[in-house]
């Protein structure tokens, strides 16, 4: 566009192959207007459109997906003499397919074939593209059995269209087929026919084939993105691959340059909440930035699984590491130690939660109200009324008054002083006992 205006500016003259180039960059660009604009001033400086310039025309409004104008341009061609070459119907089945009008794309690559224009490597790739993203993945497969009848070779292209639909579809086997044609054919894989199969053989669970693909993928010179590693370990995390993702890490690492945050936030994403606590740690330690996702998805991980202490491991590494985000690894603390005690209670883990309790009163932690109430009751229900007691004193002086759990607290430390002035009245009769019989 630049070396245009220069031309202008300059005074020279646009010649007929200037126009088209320049109203296919429009088209390309999605700027059908300005193409048009040119269309129109060609007729204007004396040249007569060709077949070029119309199907550039053609192009540019049709990847705007303005089907009325393509129509009309298309009526305007044969007025002209022109009649639709194998560009103008690509363009047209193109068009017709993305829009999901997959019966006129059919019924423009019937007419073209009646009108004695061949169908090209371009026709059907678009075609079985098209009805691939559509889902419809059989007729997708008998264009492409045409296209082989025909002697047509397909191409890297045509085959990852119909490896996607496959995909797309859940077709396992037919994709892994096509693919394995492909490279028979004598055709290699790009990035996209790799990740395509990559990512169906590891949520078909064909863990072995998958993971000889990712070698061959790597040793191609192709590397997954993000999206597909963080499918692969999730796989791996759930058939307890752990060397195998230990291997993933080193590759993300190595052939990737990822630095270890990115990794961490992968590894996240990919649900190895260990591995990605493991390289949260290397990335602090290295003077990365604490990422706030992250670090609450591993926490929730820990919390979920009832880990507690591996919990307030990570988030006290963190709190001396990571000095630039003590709001937040405090606010997680706070919140990851008021709770774990209460889901303890839960779980009857009750010697937990008093461990917890006291490494949160260690560390200075208030506890909250609701936190007050649930450490009384487990430690009645360990046998320690007389310390839920004092624990009920301590929150009451604080201003926090409780009815029910308090109630509570007095009737189990009254039980045990009953069972306690029980056991001495027995341990004295007994004593009686003997003496009496010593007597």
């Amino acid at each position: 566009m630049k070396v245009y205006d220069d031309m202008e500016e300059n005074g020279c003259q646009p010649d007929l192959w200037t126009y088209n180039a320049m109203i296919s960059v429009y088209g390309r660009c999605g700027l059908p207007g300005k193409a048009y604009q040119l269309f129109n001033e060609l007729e204007s400086k004396g040249f007569l459109a060709d077949a070029v310039t119309c199907n550039s025309l053609l192009y540019a409004f049709a990847r705007d997906g303005n089907v009325e104008k393509v129509k009309e341009i298309c009526e305007e061609m044969v007025k002209m003499g022109f009649g639709k070459d194998k560009m103008t119907y690509n363009t047209m089945i193109h068009m017709y397919g993305k829009r999901g009008k997959h019966d006129l794309a059919f019924k423009l690559y019937r007419d073209m074939k009646l009108s004695g224009r061949n169908p090209d490597a371009i026709t059907y790739t678009v075609l079985i593209d098209s009805l691939g993203k559509a889902n419809k993945i059989a007729e997708a497969a008998n264009v492409m059995s045409e296209m082989l009848d025909t002697g047509v070779k397909p191409t890297l292209w045509t085959y990852s269209a119909l490896i996607c639909g496959y995909a797309k579809a859940g077709k396992q086997v037919e994709a892994q087929e096509t693919f394995e044609c492909m490279v028979k054919s004598g055709i290699k894989p790009d990035l996209l026919a790799y990740s395509v199969m990559l990512d169906i053989l590891f949520r078909f669970n064909e863990m072995k084939k998958a993971m000889t693909l990712y070698r061959e993928m790597v040793h191609d010179g192709f590397l997954p993105d993000n999206g597909l590693y963080q499918v692969m370990l999730r796989v791996l995390r759930r058939e307890n691959k752990f060397d195998a993702i230990e291997k993933v890490i080193r590759d993300m690492e190595l052939l990737c340059g990822m630095n270890p945050q990115v990794i961490s936030s992968v590894l996240v994403k990919g649900e190895c909440y260990d591995h990605a606590a493991k390289i949260l740690r290397l990335a602090i330690s290295n003077g990365y930035e604490l990422d706030r996702e992250n670090l609450l998805t591993i926490l929730s991980s820990y919390s979920s699984s009832g880990r507690h202490s591996e919990e307030c491991e990570l988030l006290e590494f963190l709190k001396e590491h990571a000095p630039g985000s003590h709001q937040l690894v405090n606010e997680a603390l706070d919140v990851t130690l008021c709770k774990t005690p209460i889901c303890c209670e839960e779980n009857e883990l009750l010697s937990d939660a008093s461990q917890v309790f006291s490494d949160m009163r260690f560390v200075g932690v208030a506890p909250s109200e609701h936190l007050y109430q649930s450490m009384a009751r487990i430690y009645c229900k360990m046998g320690f009324p007389e310390t839920a007691h004092h624990l009920i004193e301590q929150a009451e002086s604080k201003g926090i008054q409780f009815d029910s759990v308090s109630i509570y607290v007095k009737k189990k430390r009254k039980e045990k002083r009953k069972k306690r002035r029980r056991k001495i009245k027995i341990k004295v009769k007994v004593k009686e006992k003997k003496i009496r019989q010593k007597n």
